[in-house]
């Protein structure tokens, strides 16, 4: 999987013109490390790099232009990132990005509204109505081991 590392790696990428309407996701990690995914897609493999560099994620967030959004997730053994569209009555759908954190079986969750990143509304959700392939286990291998 192609991630992008590091704030600066993010700035050259970000430099490129197909790149400057992307929504960006970003992720610090426990380990004070920073990623940036290009493509949401790339979120359903977060755990497995988190398992096998034994780390957590600390924030995630979203990033558009120079507008970035960010959540404290650190103490949290879940979190949840999907993508989705919000409809109002008479108006065009809307492209939104929701972070949620789980706690028990459910989920907290805020949703903003692309581009501009504007907060939509929070709610909160079983985990079961909620698409679990998004869901994150935001703890290591070795934490795991010790419960």
């Amino acid at each position: 999987m192609n991630y992008i590392l590091g704030e600066d790696n993010w700035k050259t990428e970000y430099q490129k013109q197909e790149n400057r309407q992307k929504i960006w996701v970003y992720i610090k990690f426990s380990n004070g490390k920073i990623m940036f995914l290009d493509e949401y897609d790339k979120w359903l493999s977060i755990e497995q790099y988190c398992k096998k560099n034994l780390i957590t994620i600390v924030e995630l967030g979203l990033q558009y232009r120079t507008h970035r959004i960010v959540e404290n997730v650190e103490h949290y053994n879940a979190i949840y990132l999907v993508r989705s569209l919000k409809a109002d009555f008479g108006a065009a759908p809307r492209q939104c990005y929701t972070i949620g954190r789980v706690v028990g079986d459910m989920i907290h969750k805020k949703t903003w509204i692309l581009p501009e990143l504007s907060f939509g509304f929070s709610s909160i959700d079983p985990v079961e109505t909620s698409f679990e392939e998004a869901i994150v286990k935001n703890e290591t291998s070795e934490a795991r081991a010790i419960q």
